[in-house]
């Protein structure tokens, strides 16, 4: 996570006013001209030299589109010179990539039905499409969704074709597969954002609109709508936010938003439901403010997304207010018909604000199953406080959660990779694909090593293996380089006479897939109890941070470098006192087998948040050597300032201030250093050491308090002093006595317009809110 003390954005209007048809039209053509001139000036640079076949498609639909709406030659031309760029690259390509084949076919189709392709560019679209277009990946996620939509018309469009057989049973797949959830298996908003768009499409060509309306069908699409920030923003949780760009002071998802527009504007249509409506409003009012498109190539993704909400949106659907309220979201998985999925809390005001939303499902495809009960999104008066680090960082120590490090561990960042020296990957088997009929029983099933470099890279791994409390076992075939899709990688065994070998690559991202071991070990089960983790011993030659070195493929991806991190969630509850949300979220082997951990989230009415992160010993009274305590990043912009308990972050029009309760024994520190590839991040945090022989196995308990700050009348910052009368915020210390003394800390807060608030903080951990 992220504390982000970012410029008070425009201020949102509640209930914006809808966005009608003939406005998506021309903003998507104001912005269409504009990557015309700035962006796409050659696209056959685009695709010859820079290989980017996905936008260029794109901006073809787009530039058909506005043929369409327009009646402008122009456009035409121009779409059908981005077409000409694509085909004319098709013997340097092995096959269409999964977001290149729907823009590039539906172009097509509204070109030539309007008679607008010549026969040689007919010709070649269709030599193009017969040749490269590809039914790979059957899932229930944006990557089927996206092929299924491109084979599905590209049928329709060569129904002669020896390959639309295949196109048309390929989509019926992924639609009979989606159908079976009702509900996507993805869990990150950038991948989300895709599907609310795409599953409409699928729908559309197949003739399966009735699906649509279906019950588990609405509720998810209720689900993302009701996770909408007063701001107008999507949180960012697992794979997205950040990634590789730093923070942005009006805008810090960069997940995208143009596609939640269209999905929800669709949404509204299928559903008679005008909180959709205003859904879309508050996204693209504040995208457009904050994030505008077009001034990046993969921006033409998002604006032919855009235009779908030109085609769908019905001007005829009054627009109500969207639901703003504090729940506990649920969701079907492959596993069960309902499971928690996220906490959202919301105080119950005209704008719903501060709000705070944590995931709890934390895994899914694209999920950060290592991340259990971050915060991932904390707002006040429409400014970010707390937010994800981004697509990168998974490790739990890029998280707010309470972290649990071996005492040689470091603390709270574990000891960086090292270049040449072999580490040992340890996945729990209980996350690899699940055996039907046992609840035990876990297969391999596909097997892959993926290595992301930005230089040239020598890669090891040796001693592919079950372990358990019985031993070890290996699983043969791993060292065989015939077995391997990269075998002219393969120039050596990793040891002499064991089970391993090594690769060469060169700078980029390689997939080394070992068919043989997948075909071998499909039919091998194992019981997950008997050997709890699927172990690997590898080493690269330069350890590259940056750019994930090392994923271990095996049902889901799992990075390597990452200490995996398995709890299960018991339960979770929300309810609402004297105007206050509180929140209280329970885990069981919270680093160890048995231990429990609890987080009580209290948001105050004035905008307080108080955390309570407690770690209880598992039941036969063990507790390893650990080190134990919370961490909370702060934003790059300035390091925090030591105040009285805690840090006082400032940086913006809401500023921070970051207490720890400190009991006896416990220690508070702030560390600035990258993480991964943000650059300077301050991450304050407290910690205790725990368990050991000569410890006596107790509770430990820590107490946040994150009290936001606006300026006062004159402009100025809050003041933080204890001694001043006027001061906004006055903290009050009595004496701790240590865990179980008498002692206790009050905390008082005197904000601006509001009734003073004190958080009494008792040394065994709880504390209270009172006025």
């Amino acid at each position: 996570m992220v504390l982000a003390w970012l410029a008070q954005p425009g201020a949102l209007v509640c209930g914006e006013s809808p966005v009608t048809r003939a406005e998506y039209r021309r903003v998507c053509r104001e912005i269409a001209d504009e990557m015309r001139r700035q962006v796409f000036r050659d696209p056959r640079d685009w695709v010859a030299r820079r290989r980017k076949f996905d936008a260029i498609s794109h901006f073809a639909f787009v530039q058909a589109r506005l043929w369409r709406w327009t009646g402008e030659p122009r456009y035409a031309d121009d779409a059908r010179e981005f077409l000409r760029a694509v085909t004319d690259q098709r013997d340097s390509l092995r096959e269409a990539d999964f977001f290149t084949v729907y823009p590039f076919a539906m172009a097509c189709r509204m070109l030539d039905a309007d008679g607008k392709l010549d026969d040689e560019s007919r010709r070649a679209a269709r030599e193009f499409m017969t040749r490269r277009f590809r039914a790979r990946e059957v899932g229930d996620h944006n990557r089927a969704f996206t092929r299924a939509c491109g084979l599905a018309l590209a049928a329709q469009l060569e129904p002669d074709c020896a390959a639309a057989d295949s196109w048309r049973q390929y989509a019926d797949d992924v639609w009979r597969l989606w159908t079976q959830l009702g509900d996507v298996t993805e869990n990150a908003p950038n991948y989300n954002r895709i599907d609310s768009v795409y599953l409409f499409l699928l729908a559309d060509l197949l003739g399966r609109g009735e699906e649509m309306r279906r019950p588990q069908v609405r509720g998810m699409y209720n689900r993302w709508r009701e996770q909408l920030t007063p701001s107008g923003a999507i949180p960012a949780y697992g794979d997205s936010g950040q990634g590789q760009l730093e923070p942005n002071a009006d805008w810090p998802l960069r997940h995208g938003w143009a596609e939640w527009v269209a999905g929800f504007e669709r949404a509204a249509v299928c559903y008679g439901d005008g909180a959709f409506r205003d859904a879309a409003a508050r996204l693209f009012r504040r995208g457009m403010r904050s994030e505008p498109l077009g001034r990046r190539y993969f921006h033409a993704q998002s604006l032919s997304a855009l235009m779908e909400a030109g085609e769908w949106t019905d001007d005829t659907l009054a627009s109500v207010p969207m639901p703003m309220r504090s729940q506990l979201q649920r969701r079907p998985d492959p596993w069960s018909e309902s499971v928690l999925d996220k906490l959202v809390m919301r105080l119950p005001s005209a704008d719903a604000t501060p709000y705070l939303l944590m995931d709890l499902y934390s895994r899914g495809h694209h999920g950060h199953v290592n991340q259990h009960g971050g915060i991932n999104w904390l707002e006040v008066q429409q400014v970010p406080m707390v937010m994800s680090l981004g697509y990168n960082n998974r490790g739990p120590e890029h998280t707010n959660a309470l972290l649990v490090r071996p005492m040689d561990g470091g603390f709270p960042d574990p000891a960086p990779l090292a270049a040449n020296r072999w580490h040992t990957a340890s996945v729990p088997t209980s996350r690899l694909p699940r055996v039907a009929g046992d609840p035990r029983l876990r297969r391999l099933g596909e097997f892959a090593l993926r290595v992301a470099t930005r230089r040239g890279v020598t890669l090891w791994a040796d001693n592919l293996r079950l372990s358990g409390p019985q031993g070890e076992q290996l699983l043969e075939g791993f060292e065989n380089p015939a077995g391997w899709n990269h075998s002219p990688h393969v120039t050596g065994l990793a040891r002499e006479g064991d089970f391993g070998l090594v690769w060469q690559f060169s700078s980029g991202s390689f997939m080394a897939t070992n068919s043989a071991v997948t075909q071998r070990l499909s039919e091998l089960t194992f019981d997950c109890h008997r050997f709890p983790e699927l172990k690997l011993d590898w080493k690269l030659s330069d350890v590259d941070e940056a750019a994930r070195p090392l994923i271990l493929r095996c049902g889901e991806d799992f990075h390597v470098h990452i200490p995996q991190h398995q709890p299960r969630l018991l339960d979770a509850r929300l309810a609402e006192r004297d105007g206050d949300q509180h929140g209280w979220v329970r885990f069981t082997d919270w680093g160890q087998p048995g231990q429990r951990h609890e987080r009580r989230l209290c948001m105050t009415r004035e905008g307080v948040l108080v955390v309570l992160d407690s770690l209880f010993p598992a039941a036969d009274g063990e507790m390893m050597p650990s080190v134990v305590g919370p961490v909370w990043h702060t934003c790059p912009r300035a390091a925090p300032r030591p105040v009285t308990g805690g840090y006082h972050v400032a940086g913006a029009s809401v500023e921070l201030l970051l207490l720890f309760h400190r009991s006896s024994g416990q220690e508070l520190g702030v560390v600035s250093r990258d993480v991964w590839s943000l650059p300077s991040q301050h991450t304050v945090f407290a910690w205790q050491s725990v368990g050991g022989e000569s410890a006596r196995p107790v509770p430990v308990s820590f107490v946040s308090v994150l009290a936001p700050l606006t300026a006062n009348a004159s402009g100025d910052r809050a003041a933080i002093d204890r001694a001043a009368r006027e001061a906004s915020v006055m903290l009050l210390e009595q004496p701790v006595e240590g865990q179980g003394g008498g002692g206790h800390v009050d905390v008082r807060l005197k904000l601006p317009g509001r009734d003073a608030l004190r958080v009494r903080l008792h040394p065994w951990g709880n504390f209270r809110v009172q006025r």
